[in-house]
């Protein structure tokens, strides 16, 4: 939630939208001129949600957000020599991979805080979409084709584990490039093979760390890595 609030406070002054956040909100596109007070009201229903089973769970609110955001900057921080490193053994170099995230902010009006809220925020749309959606149906259709097929259940999930994770890597990968984000606007980057697969490894890593820790803390070291990128980190500065 203290993503999502970040980018709903940054996107309104950028004028910018993740396209991962206009892929899952596209329902809400006949609401017109409603459709971004459905959006807050629909985050704010979630977040009452969450603050109530946290409750329930017995959970302290504070302490349960520090410990994911803890989490989060500490994953942040390894991630970048992670990813140099595995770039690295395919063969790829890094050199000047490590740009800010696709959909770069241009204006001159939006000061350097609205830009590192922004892809803050929208880390956690990325995660929605990739992890909790695309890797988890990935999961679930390769699960239920491989039980119907009579496989073993531990092949199963084996098999169900491995292509969700890859799968929703490249996909991710591939949705950073101009061909899938000019269909929802301007922006995305050209191909480069060293950019693709440091952002398919990025997935990854991200995609281990949801099945391990949970989406929440794959959010926060998602947007905690993307500040650093916006911000000038690179490989130089990783290793």
């Amino acid at each position: 939630m203290p993503l999502l609030a970040a980018y709903e406070w940054a996107s309104e002054a950028a004028t910018l939208r993740n396209t991962s956040e206009l892929v899952l909100t596209r329902a809400l596109a006949p609401l017109g001129g409603y459709e971004d007070m459905a959006r807050v009201a629909i985050l704010a229903v979630l977040g009452i949600v969450a603050l109530v089973r946290l409750r329930l769970a017995g959970e302290v609110l504070g302490r349960t957000v520090l410990r994911t955001a803890l989490e989060g900057v500490v994953a942040a921080i390894l991630l970048g020599p992670v990813l140099v490193l595995l770039v690295g053994l395919v063969g790829d170099s890094v050199g000047e991979i490590a740009l800010p995230p696709a959909r770069p902010i241009e204006s001159a009006d939006v000061g350097t805080l609205h830009r590192a809220a922004l892809v803050f925020g929208a880390s956690a749309w990325e995660e929605f979409f990739f992890r909790v959606g695309v890797y988890s149906l990935s999961y679930l259709v390769v699960l239920r084709v491989a039980r119907f097929l009579g496989a073993p259940a531990q092949l199963s999930r084996g098999a169900a584990e491995l292509i969700g994770l890859v799968g929703s890597s490249f996909f991710f990968a591939a949705a950073h490039l101009e061909g899938f984000v000019g269909l929802f606007g301007a922006g995305g980057e050209p191909f480069h093979s060293g950019l693709f697969a440091w952002r398919a490894f990025a997935g990854v890593c991200l995609g281990v760390l949801f099945r391990w820790r949970g989406v929440g803390v794959a959010a926060w070291t998602h947007g905690v890595f993307n500040v650093a990128l916006l911000l000038g980190a690179g490989p130089a500065v990783f290793l």
